[in-house]
């Protein structure tokens, strides 16, 4: 097939700042990305991820500044951002045990972006799977004075068809940047986002859907996959396809805390904390606690199946190189 994205780079790494509001990947329908293979598909995702940032990077002061207001340099850029996420998107950040939405989700001071590792995969004609890592210097979080590490930092982003919007949505994203200091000064800044409401039956699947996982872990060693399937850590670890690429195991049954989930017709996204029971490879995931978020998908017989997994943790070998960074206090 020819190309569709021709002008894009076939590196998939650049920078840039607030110049475009060009969204013609995003608005670009499956049925022309059908027949696309991997470099294609890889192509299409990085086109979609490069005009999302862009509008993302619109967001607070001018470029080269920090702090600010989130309006400050466009008056509707939080309204642009906001229209990226689907109705039900669930995000999680690597600092909050709980997830937002489209409700509580606030965009962060963004400038310029970097991107560089993306892996586009097909979980359905209508939903697409990215992993990928980027660096946002002089990322502020406006809502809580934090200022991100600035570092390139890995996300997992699951994309979806509106039909009605005729766009790409993001479903589920998280966002693994880390606070490393924090705003000096106006004491209001420091408000946490408040916590998104779920509908009491959508956190019941989300809990039936965890038990049935960890149960298919322990008894057959992996659960069921989903086509498409992608997985990432905090450490930028990643895996894809099936289950003899994915060399992740669960040892002891282990209780989710803090169960957030979000239906929307056949995607689920659920956001938890959980002990580190983990072995990738033989290595077992440091740290007690972290957060996950996994999205799952209905397949055509009805069963729910993986599709997207984010882990707020490392493996141990990873963690003894990191060191950790104290945190500024405000004056």
């Amino acid at each position: 097939m020819k190309n569709l994205f021709l002008t894009i780079s076939l590196v998939l790494s650049f920078s840039v700042s607030a110049s475009t509001e060009n969204i013609s990947a995003l608005k670009t329908p499956p049925s022309a990305i059908a027949s696309m293979n991997e470099q294609e598909l890889n192509e299409f995702g990085l086109a979609t991820a490069r005009q999302a940032y862009a509008i993302l990077s619109k967001v607070g002061s001018p470029t080269g500044q920090i702090g600010g207001t989130l309006n400050q340099a466009d008056k509707n850029s939080v309204n642009n951002a906001k229209t990226l996420l689907d109705d039900n998107a669930l995000i999680q950040r690597s600092s909050l045990n709980y997830g937002l939405t489209k409700e509580t989700y606030i965009p962060t001071d963004v400038d310029t972006f970097q991107i560089d590792r993306l892996k586009t995969t097909r979980a359905a004609g209508d939903a697409l799977v990215m992993t990928y890592n980027v660096s946002l210097p002089n990322r502020v979080d406006l809502k809580t004075g934090a200022v991100m590490s600035g570092k390139s930092m890995p996300r997992i982003t699951v994309i979806r068809w509106n039909n009605k919007q005729k766009q790409w949505l993001v479903f589920s994203h998280a966002d693994f940047d880390t606070p490393e200091a924090i705003l000096c000064g106006d004491e209001s800044l420091r408000m946490a986002p408040k916590k998104s409401q779920f509908e009491e039956a959508d956190i019941a699947l989300g809990k039936q859907t965890l038990d049935d996982f960890v149960q298919s872990h322990l008894q057959v060693g992996k659960p069921k996959r989903g086509k498409g399937y992608q997985s990432i850590f905090a450490s930028g670890e990643r895996f894809a396809g099936g289950e003899r690429n994915t060399p992740i195991s669960l040892k002891v049954k282990v209780e989710p805390k803090n169960v957030e989930a979000i239906r929307s017709d056949r995607l689920l996204a659920i956001r938890f904390d959980l002990p580190n029971a983990l072995t990738v490879g033989g290595e077992a995931v440091a740290q007690n606690y972290s957060p996950r978020l996994q999205t799952w998908q209905l397949s055509q017989d009805g069963r729910w199946e993986l599709i997207a997994a984010a882990i707020f943790g490392v493996t141990a070998k990873v963690a003894e190189g990191i060191k950790c960074v104290p945190q500024t206090q405000p004056k």
